[in-house]
């Protein structure tokens, strides 16, 4: 049971440290994403689909590139949480 709660508390520690330049975004989207003050993934992840798609600038493409790479990403997240756990034992 422990285990779920350290690897749930990586995971959230890497979203706040993954700035979105770190990420593969296109610039004019992070550019637009960090003016709305949206810096790192865990503010990314704070926004509602409808507050992504509110942005100025921010149209079909870029909101459907935004939410691929967010599935991609925490794919990979949850598979380093628990690649991680394995290794500690």
């Amino acid at each position: 049971m422990a285990k779920g709660k350290y690897k749930k508390k990586r995971i959230n520690k890497l979203r706040r440290e993954t700035s979105l330049e770190s990420i593969q975004l296109p610039t004019k989207a992070v550019h637009i994403l960090k003016d709305a003050g949206i810096c790192t993934l865990y503010d990314l992840d704070l926004c509602t689909d409808e507050q992504i798609k509110a942005l100025p600038g921010i149209g079909e493409t870029y909101f459907v590139q935004i939410k691929e790479l967010q599935k991609t990403l925490y794919r990979k997240l949850y598979l380093w949480g628990w690649r991680q756990e394995g290794e500690n034992k």
